[in-house]
């Protein structure tokens, strides 16, 4: 609130030593003198105060007003923002107001102690009226800005409608906390009293209506839940239990009026420990989860607790396991990622195409993971099918989409989605970087690049693409999105590879999302959403760069599942014959021994003759003819690699 406060504080500081420098203007052409007092200032106090994430009481009025509204905070959560964003806002206006006055910046200028007049002797009523109209437009301005991907973009969203209401005249609380404090500072002939109860006061009470009533209450009112706070409440568990149980994510069939503000680039090294190479993550409850922290693995805790500060304002929470945002940009897409989300995606209107796509990033309850990936089974079916198929990363990314859509339709891979995760994917292995933040420190202590994969399986004999998915990876965890199989087998060869693969780069962890059948017969459990979380955040800053990669552009995937080709496995499934061949062989002489001359020890019930099972003389010689002839026979037949 201080930061903010300060920023405002310099807004007002440049209006003042720019437009209110301009007496010769303002007395031949008011009007412009008006539009140069607005443009040059205020718009840019603002743009330091989204870009840095500050708490502006102005702000604070529409959007903490609108959680309240919705259910999403307490009468003494929305008393706390006020209050703490207010006094702060003071502080910091007034500190910068007493610098600019030592600094003597000023001294020339009437400016400052005229406006500060003219502030302090407006009637009551229309100052608060003047507060109202002021603060929509402030609103107006930060809600747009929350549209806006780019600097660029949020520069233009501030700029009008902040140069707007400077120039009408019209009045900001927390600019008044800078210009009457220094007018006053200046020799204003105004006294404490006239500025607090006669100017602040409804200037105050006009922007918080401005903010609740006027921007937030039409728009909390068509696309949030304004004044549905019993309804949410008796429908939560029923709403939960949906979402965890839903098919292909759970994605909700409407989203929530969003708001956000993007925060400033910065860059820094993170380091990779050899250490930790290849350590499997663990079970939950297991002793390999002795790197999660010890209250995480006793209880859930609040999925909001979960949210890193920086990423509050980008994400509004919706409902059960998921948030919500307006923004496609692939940027967010990468830092939801890293922070454990899983991005999918709806429409305001799923029954129209040119509805708005809403991304729903998604942090479930229980993650459907293999960790160690060496726990994945691998049936005897599927390896002998492999040998039909060959495997490439990263080659063909638009038949892989497009697969997904053949099989599931549109689903959540919406154009936008395919956008952001286009731009993600053609960064190679180079990845998307984002900031890591360690607590709520407003500094980043790290970078972790996240990139997104597309694994493609051909049939070798036609070349065509027949299974594929699309996943990305956060240090030594990949996750998977979504994926298609056109032909019977190939889905099944295609995980199994995928898991291969993974082991072989030493992964720690494979995420596969939502919990299904197929995924536990793989050898999939469940962790909990905080165990998980914690996870990501320990091997994002351990191992970062862990690649998933092939030894060769395209592989057979009979090579990638055993380590050798398909023609060497020919050969030795060959001598394996040859050998069952040969223990055949004796088991058929034997066979015809035992038939001609009788067990060895062969007993008959009662008294018999033990010569009469004594072959005679000839018929011993002829045994051994008839025995060295198929000796020779089947060591002829064996030479030639057939069965005898």
């Amino acid at each position: 609130g201080i930061v903010a406060g300060a920023h405002i504080g310099f807004g007002s500081y440049l209006a003042i030593s720019v437009g209110g420098n301009c007496p010769g203007i303002a007395a031949a052409n008011p009007g412009l003198q008006k539009i140069i007092l607005g443009a040059f200032g205020l718009p840019f106090g603002l743009i330091m105060t989204l870009v840095s994430g500050a708490e502006l009481f102005t702000g604070n009025t529409a959007l903490v007003g609108a959680s309240y509204m919705e259910g999403k905070s307490t009468k003494s959560e929305l008393a706390k923002s006020w209050i703490a964003s207010y006094a702060g806002n003071f502080v910091g206006s007034l500190l910068l107001a007493y610098l600019a006055y030592t600094s003597g910046t000023l001294a020339a200028s009437p400016g400052s102690v005229a406006i500060a007049t003219a502030k302090a002797t407006l009637p009551f009523q229309q100052a608060f009226v003047r507060g109202i109209l002021c603060n929509w437009l402030v609103c107006m301005a930060v809600y747009m800005a929350s549209g806006c991907s780019s600097m660029i973009g949020k520069m233009t969203a501030v700029w009008f409608p902040i140069s707007a209401f400077v120039a009408l005249g019209l009045e900001h609380s927390v600019a008044n906390m800078f210009m009457t404090p220094l007018g006053i500072m200046r020799g204003a002939e105004i006294t404490i009293g006239q500025f607090l109860t006669g100017n602040l006061l409804p200037v105050t009470l006009g922007n918080i209506v401005g903010g609740m009533l006027c921007v937030m209450g039409p728009y909390g009112s068509t696309f949030g839940g304004w004044f549905k706070k019993k309804n949410k409440k008796k429908g939560g568990k029923k709403q939960q239990r949906g979402a965890d149980s839903g098919s292909g994510g759970g994605v909700p069939a409407s989203a929530a009026s969003l708001s956000a503000s993007s925060s400033s680039s910065h860059s820094a090294n993170s380091s990779q420990s050899a250490s930790s190479v290849g350590r499997p993550i663990g079970r939950a409850g297991s002793s390999s989860s002795s790197s999660t922290p010890r209250h995480v693995r006793q209880r859930q805790p609040d999925i909001q607790s979960l949210v890193p500060r920086y990423l509050k304002p980008c994400l509004t929470h919706y409902y059960g396991d998921f948030f919500a945002t307006a923004q496609t940009d692939p940027v967010l897409f990468a830092q939801v990622m890293v922070e454990g989300f899983l991005p999918i995606a709806s429409k305001t209107n799923y029954d129209d195409d040119n509805g708005m796509t809403i991304v729903l990033p998604k942090l479930h309850r229980e993650r459907c993971v293999i960790s160690p990936i060496s726990d994945m089974h691998i049936s005897r079916s599927v390896r002998k099918k492999s040998k039909r198929y060959v495997c490439t990363i990263n080659r063909n990314f638009d038949g892989v989409v497009a697969g997904c859509h053949r099989q599931h339709g549109q689903n959540w891979l919406y154009p936008e989605v395919v956008a952001a995760f286009r731009s993600m994917h053609s960064r190679g292995t180079r990845g998307m970087e984002t900031m890591l933040f360690e607590d709520d420190s407003p500094v980043p202590v790290g970078v972790c690049p996240v990139r997104l994969y597309s694994i493609e399986i051909c049939n070798e004999s036609s070349g065509q693409l027949v299974a594929g998915e699309l996943g990305y990876t956060v240090g030594s965890i990949y996750t998977s999105l979504t994926g298609f199989t056109a032909e019977d087998g190939a889905g099944s060869v295609q995980l199994a590879v995928l898991g291969t693969l993974l082991q072989k780069c030493q992964f720690d962890m494979w995420d596969m999302g939502m919990t299904m059948d197929y995924k536990e017969s793989l050898g999939a459990h469940l962790m909990p959403r905080a165990e998980f979380v914690y996870s990501v955040r320990r091997v994002r800053v351990e191992r970062p760069n862990v690649l998933l990669s092939l030894e060769r552009p395209t592989m057979n995937c009979k090579e990638v599942l055993t380590g050798t080709s398909p023609m060497d496995a020919d050969v030795n499934e060959g001598k394996s014959n040859h050998e069952h061949g040969r223990k055949k062989d004796k088991k058929e002489t034997k066979k015809h021994h035992q038939q001609h001359y009788g067990k060895k020890h062969e007993h008959t019930h009662g008294p018999a003759d033990s010569s009469a099972n004594e072959p005679s003389e000839e018929e011993e010689e002829g045994h051994k003819r008839r025995k060295k002839k198929e000796s020779m026979t089947t060591e002829e037949s064996l030479e030639d690699g057939t069965s005898a």
